[in-house]
């Protein structure tokens, strides 16, 4: 859910530093240094939250380069489920298992495998496959009781 003023604030963002032309730019909801938005890049670590009528949410939106590591720790550093974010064209990097190493370190057994950009590689099922599997044979060498959910996923078609 976003409140109106800040849907407002958010479309007026994306039509000034957005990078999805005429459509909403989501990630400005969280990327609010000047440099991250120059850079299309995460560097701090930004809190969003809401809640559904069960549940309260925090989000700690992270970094993902590797020089901002240190801030995606500190972010992590009171999660209960991590997301884990992975381009579907590269598969999983060395960044991806630093960061799953780090989540495995701060005891967060919930893994959700967010195997973005699948539109890019129509939608194929053997590189989701491929890259689940890698996951999955990198994740037991962390953890016995990780418990993950790969997810196929298209951040800008859904």
């Amino acid at each position: 859910m976003i409140f109106e003023d800040q849907l407002a604030s958010l479309e007026s963002d994306s039509k000034k530093v957005g990078t999805q032309g005429e459509n909403i730019d989501f990630a400005l909801l969280v990327d609010g240094l000047t440099a991250e938005r120059e850079q299309g890049i995460t560097i701090d670590v930004a809190y969003r939250f809401f809640a559904t009528d069960k549940r309260k949410f925090i989000v700690a939106d992270t970094p993902g380069h590797e020089q901002y590591t240190r801030n995606m720790a500190t972010g992590a550093s009171t999660a209960d489920v991590a997301i884990l974010m992975v381009d579907a064209r590269k598969g999983i990097l060395t960044q991806t298992r630093r960061h799953s190493f780090i989540t495995s370190l701060l005891g967060i057994r919930k893994v959700v495998l967010a195997i973005n950009k699948m539109d890019l590689i129509n939608y194929s099922q053997q590189a989701y496959d491929d890259i689940v599997d890698d996951f999955y044979a990198f994740a037991d060498e962390l953890a016995t009781d990780l418990e993950i959910q790969p997810i196929p996923m298209s951040a800008l078609e859904a």
